[in-house]
């Protein structure tokens, strides 16, 4: 029960072959059994959830359990953003996304981890798939609750890679959005250019049930996307930096969608797009030391060296060099309309490979920051499953065209697995 997708669970419980309460019992099991050595929680209370369940009854989802990151503010709970200098803080109300869930029906067992301040100082988080590998970053806790088996559904959020790269690592689907469609309100700002809220599931299906929910909807399935589909494959200036499993994985999803009818064709994205790693840094790091201007200012000893870096270099630039890194971003996400005119989606990588081995890296998003930067729609399916070591191949869909490109993704998921 704990790894059937989102949608069967809320038709069994609302046929009555299982009640509410067997469902978040079975969520709980899998926490109680893994937390301990997963530690994708940073803040469980179990028991208070399971108290809160008779009023989450008749509502969208069921008293079933999300993950939520650890950068939203929640008033029933610690929120403390990764960071040592917010243990114990008790925000007065809840973020906008976490209001949202509570008011869908639900239940919010704990808040999971996230690096600091969303950042890349680990936290102790592992991979559900295999214990001695990172889960990836910032959405640490989030992706592995949802692949251990402790929620169906999570929310991260992604700045440069943080929910593509870790639900890569962990082998389930992530989803971020296009820039700007979620509500951030009430989250702990990183880069606020960049800022998204993200979704994990374990198919497609699931994260376009979890945002059509919280966009208002009504969580109806999803469309078949109509026809054959044009795909463009991206290697890109950054080829070399992908693993040959990953480069392997690549190139073998093409091939599957290309006999299974889809148009694949590859294309090189404008020349000016690698240029977007380095604007992408100068807006992130200037707007990181900007957004955590209380914590210098309070604490400066209990932010890591890693942190201290960023804040740093964002200290350095000036704000013309913001404006224009800025206006090139804008120039950019032009031209990228320019090129997905041409094209249903985008297929590319996820992440440089599989997991790496340790916690002290979350990985590399080399090849997320580009997409973040132009704002687009991504996920990230899983092509290689297994243990230790799963692998995603990431698409990229056009800006605020999300439930096409959702449907378009499902259709992807489905050639993949046939």
């Amino acid at each position: 029960m704990t790894h059937t997708p989102l949608r069967d669970t809320l038709a069994e419980i609302a046929r009555g072959d299982i009640t509410a309460t067997e469902a978040f019992d079975a969520c709980a099991a899998a926490i109680e059994a893994r937390e301990p050595e997963i530690r994708a929680f940073a803040h469980l209370d179990l028991d208070r959830a399971r108290d809160a369940l008779p009023g989450r009854a008749g509502l969208p989802l069921g008293g079933l359990p999300v993950a939520l990151k650890d950068i939203f503010d929640s008033a029933d709970m610690p929120t403390t953003y990764g960071s040592p200098i917010y243990a114990g803080w008790r925000p007065k109300t809840d973020a906008a996304v976490a209001a949202r869930l509570k008011a869908l029906g639900a239940s919010l067992v704990g808040k999971t981890v996230t690096t600091e301040f969303a950042m890349a100082h680990p936290g102790p988080t592992r991979n559900p798939r295999d214990p001695a590998r990172t889960p990836g970053g910032s959405s640490s806790g989030s992706a592995a609750a949802v692949a251990a088996g402790m929620a169906p559904v999570g929310i991260g959020t992604q700045t440069a890679g943080s929910v593509i790269r870790p639900a890569s690592f962990c082998g389930i689907v992530g989803f971020k959005p296009s820039f700007g469609t979620l509500p951030t309100a009430g989250m702990k700002p990183l880069a606020p250019s960049f800022d998204t809220v993200g979704l994990f599931g374990r198919a497609v299906d699931d994260c376009a049930l979890l945002y059509d929910l919280l966009l208002g909807g009504d969580g109806a399935p999803i469309p078949p996307a109509a026809g054959r589909l044009r795909i463009g494959l991206v290697r890109g200036a950054n080829w070399s930096e992908a693993s040959p499993e990953a480069q392997a994985a690549l190139l073998g999803a093409a091939e599957t969608l290309a006999d299974a009818g889809h148009a694949v064709e590859e294309i090189r994205p404008p020349a000016s797009f690698e240029e977007l790693d380095a604007a992408h840094w100068t807006i992130m790091a200037r707007e990181a030391s900007l957004a955590t201007a209380f914590e210098q200012a309070t604490a400066p000893k209990r932010i890591s060296a890693s942190f201290s870096r960023l804040i740093a270099d964002g200290l350095a630039v000036s704000a013309a060099l913001h404006a224009a890194a800025l206006a090139q971003m804008n120039a950019a996400r032009a031209e990228m309309d320019g090129l997905e005119a041409g094209f249903d989606l985008l297929l590319t990588f996820s992440a440089p490979g599989p997991a790496p081995v340790g916690l002290e890296f979350t990985g590399s998003p080399v090849f997320n920051r580009l997409w973040s930067a132009l704002g687009t729609p991504c996920a990230t399916l899983p092509v290689r499953t297994e243990a230790p070591a799963p692998i995603g191949v990431q698409l990229v869909g056009r800006r605020y065209d999300d439930a096409s490109f959702l449907a378009r993704a499902r259709a992807v998921e489905q050639a993949l697995a046939a």
